[in-house]
């Protein structure tokens, strides 16, 4: 469908090229200009598509507006599209194509692109942004951008295909209830997001890197109050700003808060913690995770020994830190032998300790920075044990079955990530 070779305006040091832009002919010659959006999903939600409105400023070489479409769709039945094409005739030389969708009324740049006259200067300022709440409702549509950088040759007939991109990250996440007991999702939280300003295209055209901005790090938090019967599985879409997680983990986590079926004897809220497998987000990106509820928990039991050979007073007998994010601070001098990790399997239902005998654990500690080994004391409680003067970071994992659903190849995978630094 992309007929027409896009002129390069990167020389190999990424460097611009000052002549672009530069010259300008009276020929002119008609462009066949075709949009439409990159395929992230199979079934999108149709106001992921081109729904509200749709603008596009056509920029010459004087760094006017040449050409501009403008179409609300707000009373069309052609709302939720994916593709467009328009023809427009331009004078010949280099051009710089905007494109916005999905802006909201409120924005400056809808006001751009709504209200822009052929012939004025352009308006464009590639450090301006819009505001997006870390949860966006999508409304009006999800915002999207695109750009193209052209040359158009007189007396051709060409056509240009420009890619719009979704501005926010889309996440889904299905829920699988295979505790055996009906059970109300309360709430999920989903930590390390970025709240801040969006830039609709990057600082410059020739990079795809976005302006800096301050970013402020807070929960993403959804309420459900949604039940669940054994078996049953619900799921939920939305939609979040570009995010890099910031914690020792270096990656994204979430909390999901649940209640038992109220007809239980002791009903009670628990949460768990899960670690996704990405720490970044990125606009555009469309991403999937299935989170299984099991009547089990892995619980993590720590003891140290703590060693005082100086001669100092003030040397505090403990600095240990663990949180249920799976982190485990160390901030102490301990002896070689000083750390000992128990992983225990609790029953959620009942709140009870597994039999050490109902169940197996596996160690995993490619890390190299301790020396991990699993072992079993006297009452054969699996227990790990940390044999290193080195500080620094370490990712352990493990991994426990209960012997009676082997079979079903459910596993429990618990991470703990170690941070060992020294006094001073």
């Amino acid at each position: 469908m992309f007929l027409m070779s896009v002129t390069s305006c990167i020389d190999k040091n990424n460097s611009i090229d000052s002549d672009f832009l530069q010259t300008t002919r009276s020929e002119k010659s008609d462009i066949s200009l075709s949009l439409r959006l990159p395929s992230k999903d199979d079934s999108p939600n149709l106001k992921e598509l081109i729904y509200s409105n749709l603008g596009i400023l056509i920029i010459n070489d004087q760094n006017k507006i040449e050409n501009r479409i403008f179409i609300n769709y707000k009373d069309s039945v052609q709302r939720g599209i994916s593709e467009a094409e328009f023809v427009m005739t331009l004078t010949g030389g280099k051009k710089i194509a905007y494109v916005l969708a999905n802006i909201n009324e409120s924005s400056e740049y809808y006001d751009i692109i709504s209200n822009a006259e052929i012939g004025s200067l352009a308006n464009i300022d590639l450090d301006k942004s819009i505001f997006l709440p870390n949860i966006y409702d999508i409304e009006d549509g999800l915002p999207m951008s695109g750009f193209s950088l052209f040359e158009v040759t007189t007396g051709k007939y060409q056509r240009l295909e420009i890619e719009l991109i979704r501005l926010l990250s889309k996440i889904n996440l299905r829920f699988f209830n295979y505790i055996g007991l009906p059970i109300t999702l309360e709430k999920i939280n989903l930590f390390e997001i970025t709240n801040h300003d969006i830039f609709l295209f990057p600082k410059s055209l020739f990079t795809n890197i976005f302006p800096a901005n301050q970013t402020e790090i807070s929960p993403v938090i959804i309420d459900f109050n949604k039940m669940l019967d054994k078996s049953e599985e619900i799921d939920t879409t939305f939609y979040i700003n570009e995010s890099t997680a910031k914690g020792i983990s270096k990656r994204l986590s979430l909390k999901t808060f649940i209640k038992y079926d109220e007809t239980l004897e002791r009903p009670y809220l628990n949460s768990r913690y899960s670690l996704f497998n990405f720490g970044e987000l990125k606009r555009n990106d469309f991403l999937s995770a299935d989170i299984i509820f099991v009547d089990y928990k892995i619980r993590i039991d720590i003891e140290s020994v703590i060693i005082n050979n100086s001669s100092e007073n003030d040397l505090p007998k403990n600095r240990m830190f663990y949180d249920e994010n799976n982190t485990l601070e160390l901030n102490n001098q301990y002896a070689s032998e000083g750390l000992y990790i128990y992983p225990r399997l609790i029953k959620l239902s009942t709140d009870e300790s597994m039999s050490n005998k109902d169940y197996v654990v596996e160690l995993e500690d490619n890390s190299g920075v301790f020396k991990t080994q699993l072992l079993k004391s006297e009452n054969n409680s699996y227990y790990v044990e940390i044999n290193s003067d080195k500080n620094g970071v370490a990712k352990i994992k493990f991994t426990i079955a209960v012997k009676d659903d082997i079979q079903a190849e459910r596993y429990l995978e618990y991470e703990l990530f170690i941070n060992k630094q020294k006094y001073e």
